[in-house]
């Protein structure tokens, strides 16, 4: 959305009180028709987020999804943007977000190589074991994802002899961040009590989703 529908959808958003579900809902409903342009010209750095195609999730319990605020986009969509041939550099950074149904195209974008560098997510064993085998010789994995068990994999060819790089992280600067985020509330800095429009008592729960998802609410925070 162009800067000026953004501002001209913020006011009307303040000015009639709208809750985040009503905003979300009234700007879809007005179908506006995304402006995107196209790159030209050569980049060292692509940042690719695709909206790949998914399903809704229906059942009775929590979560449910009734509906998606934005469009998917089919495998050969992407693909028509030609990243590798017509707007990176011969050493370009591509960094592709995927999920695993469409790691084969991911790899077919890097030229069947396989990828510098392959974050895993999930915890899964078998992620695990796809995110070591999809990186090429020399590449890094990065594991993020807790599989609350030992994991068995074959250690020999696909670390060793690929001569890959294993880190893992939990998605910060521990404890920097913990530390800097405690001394913004004790100092006045930031103002949970604007951000924090109701509590609950943990055996509320149901209560409190209600609420979360009508929108009508900012932080809930719940006590056991």
């Amino acid at each position: 959305m162009p800067p000026p529908e953004q501002k001209k959808w913020l006011q009307k958003a303040e000015s009639e009180k709208l809750t985040r579900h009503e905003f979300r809902e009234q700007i879809r409903d007005s179908k506006i028709s995304p402006i995107v342009n196209i790159p030209t010209g050569k980049y060292s750095c692509l940042v690719v987020d695709p909206p790949w195609e998914i399903h809704k999730i229906e059942r009775d319990e929590r979560p449910t999804q009734t509906g998606f605020d934005y469009k998917t986009m089919t495998v050969d969509e992407p693909k028509a943007f030609n990243m590798v041939e017509q707007i990176s550099h011969e050493n370009a950074h591509l960094y592709l977000w995927t999920t695993h149904k469409y790691l084969p195209h991911v790899l077919e974008t890097a030229d069947g190589k396989g990828v510098d560098v392959l974050l895993e997510m999930s915890g899964s064993h078998d992620a695990f074991t796809n995110a070591v085998s999809l990186v090429k010789p020399g590449g890094e994995v990065v594991l993020f994802g807790l599989s609350g068990n030992p994991q068995l994999f074959d250690f020999d060819n696909l670390v060793i002899f690929k001569e890959i790089t294993i880190r893992g992280t939990i998605g910060r600067l521990l404890w920097d961040t913990w530390y800097q985020g405690n001394s913004f509330v004790e100092s006045g800095k930031i103002d949970l009590n604007r951000v924090i429009t109701h509590r609950f008592p943990l055996s509320d729960y149901e209560k409190a989703f209600s609420l979360m998802e009508s929108g009508e609410c900012g932080k809930i925070v719940m006590f056991p």
